[in-house]
């Protein structure tokens, strides 16, 4: 799972360009966008920190679990029987 934060520069200026336009609104209206603002860009970034842990989870199960996993459903595929080699580059490269 790719962690794409090319995004977040041009989202920021974005909240920025919206804080700016409300210049000629009250002060009340103002505050609110910026309480907005502030949040969304809060959420942005909470968004990108969890799909980061979330992306280093997957990558740690499948270095620990992925070689017993796809043994164990290749034995259950096979009716039982054992595996003889382990599932990869070298069982496509024959």
């Amino acid at each position: 799972m790719d962690t794409d934060t090319s995004g977040d520069a041009t989202l920021e200026q974005s909240v920025a360009d919206l804080v700016l336009a409300q210049a000629s609104v009250s002060d009340a209206d103002r505050e609110r966008t910026e309480r907005f603002a502030a949040s969304a860009l809060a959420a942005c970034a909470r968004y990108n920190r969890e799909t980061a842990k979330l992306a280093a989870r997957q990558q740690r199960f499948r270095q620990e679990f992925g070689a017993e996993l796809i043994a164990s459903w290749a034995a259950d595929q096979l009716g039982g029987r054992p595996v003889a080699a382990p599932l990869g580059d070298d069982a496509t490269s024959s």
